[in-house]
């Protein structure tokens, strides 16, 4: 008997697809196509692997025919594919080495926008921490690539810091001074992988809105001085008294201002004082009257107090004071012997200085008199001893006023006395707490002690009382 030995021929394989130098872009899926015979035995299975063959380098295989293997999830780069076949026996081959490119198309990054911003104007530095979320630059063999966000809008003008972006996604702006309005904010965000084999590196824009809400600046102005008036001197008007009068900022210029005033004293005023737009102060004195008001003046607009505005401008105090006229002397007149007569016009009851000079420097003494009517004749007897000479009339000073204990009427009212001075002015004032004061009443003492009633004091648990002389 014969035995013949026949030795198993090894199997072979080819790839036959992708060719050598191949190139994909990712991502791809890479179909590796073999030819895989065996002269005498079956085809068992065919190993794929990327670089040398090893285990770890294994990408796949396959055990069907044609043992084609699909490649997924290829990483960027060269590859070097060689496949493995095994026949039924376990007898293998191995294929050449067929080297590929896979290269890599950038993909766009991605975020997700927050909400659109609400501010009131003036508003200062805004910061909205994690305004941008999933803030992502692309695939996972993106991951190392650096993001940087590009924001743009179309009311620059809004923004005294213009709206920006940070990489972990905090939006910061500061609005403008004085400013208001809505800007339409344009976000992109942008990572370093270029634009290379119909890449992007930019995501898709995303549009919000920053609304900066109006608030109403409070107007301003410049005060004038106290006013003094004479006593009857019908209309007082002062143009100008305000001065430097603003509704605000520019945006503000067009608001309508109007002045109010109010006064503590309003007995010394037939009309009270107002103020006009432009600034000129005017009142009329009560008839007869005398005596110091308090006032206080605020200017006000027509913006509103919305979102936290303000529409008045603090308030500022002056004093308008009514006092009896100064007194006056008449052109003298030349007597027969040289002398010089000249009449005074004051008030009845008033004290008063003559007294003469040369040089308008230094004054001496002419007289001193009580005026009993208000209208008195003065004759100097040695005006013939000069060549010329001045002449003037000076209310004596005042000793201060005083007022008695008050008595308790029958009725419940008080009763005050004043001791003061006939034909002086004088003003009544009352107080609960000694700091407040209230004027009651003005008047022209006709006697050096004049009385007063206050009818409002039983609404009072206790009150203090003052005259005081302006």
């Amino acid at each position: 008997m014969t035995v013949k030995y026949v030795q198993n021929a090894r199997p072979t394989v080819r790839i036959t697809s992708p060719t050598e130098n191949a190139t994909f872009l990712l991502p791809t899926n890479v179909l590796i196509s073999v030819n895989a015979t065996d002269p005498d035995q079956n085809i068992a299975r065919v190993d794929f692997y990327n670089g040398s063959i090893n285990p770890t380098n294994k990408i796949g295989e396959s055990t069907v025919a044609p043992f084609d293997f699909n490649w997924t999830n290829a990483p960027a780069g060269t590859a070097r594919l060689i496949a493995r076949v095994f026949d039924d026996v376990g007898a293998f081959g191995s294929s050449s080495l067929v080297t590929i490119q896979l290269l890599v198309r950038n993909q766009p990054p991605t975020f997700t926008p927050g909400p659109d911003q609400l501010v009131r104007e003036d508003a200062g530095s805004v910061s909205a921490a994690n305004w941008a979320t999933n803030i992502s630059p692309g695939p996972r063999y993106e991951a190392s690539q650096t993001l940087s966000f590009l924001v743009s809008n179309n009311n620059s003008n809004l923004f005294a810091a213009q709206p920006f972006v940070s990489t972990n996604g905090t939006l910061t702006y500061t609005p403008a001074a004085n400013a208001n309005g809505a800007a339409e904010v344009t976000v992109i965000l942008r990572d370093n992988g270029g634009t290379n084999l119909m890449g992007m590196d930019t995501s898709l824009p995303h549009q919000f809105s920053i609304t900066v809400l109006p608030v109403n600046d409070l107007p301003s102005f410049v005060k004038g001085p106290d006013i003094v008036a004479i006593e009857n001197g019908g209309t007082q008007t002062i143009p100008g008294w305000a001065t430097a009068i603003s509704a605000g900022p520019v945006d503000e210029f067009g608001q309508s201002l109007t002045f109010l005033t109010t006064s503590a004293n309003n007995t010394l005023f037939l009309v009270p004082p107002v103020i006009s737009p432009d600034g000129t102060l005017s009142f009329i004195p009560a008839s007869n009257a005398c005596g110091a008001a308090m006032l206080s003046a605020q200017l006000r607009d027509n913006g509103g107090a919305d979102n936290g505005g303000s529409d008045a401008s603090a308030p500022q105090f002056f004093t308008i004071t009514i006092r009896r006229p100064l007194p006056r002397l008449t052109s003298p007149s030349k007597l027969a012997n040289g002398q010089f007569r000249f009449t005074l016009l004051g008030d009845a009851g008033r004290t008063y200085t003559i007294e003469a000079s040369t040089d308008l420097k230094n004054w001496i003494l002419l007289t001193n008199f009580v005026s009993s009517t208000g209208t008195n004749e003065v004759v100097d007897p040695n005006a013939s001893n000069f060549d010329h000479r001045f002449y003037r009339a000076r209310t004596a000073p005042a000793s201060p006023p005083r007022l008695l204990a008050p008595t308790s009427l029958t009725s419940s009212p008080f009763r005050l006395t004043l001791v003061g001075e006939a034909g002086r002015c004088y003003t009544i004032e009352a107080s609960t707490n000694l700091v407040n004061w209230t004027a009651l009443t003005n008047f022209v003492s006709a006697t050096s002690t004049s009385q007063f009633t206050d009818p409002t004091a039983p609404g009072f648990n206790r009150r203090f009382y003052r005259a005081v002389a302006p």
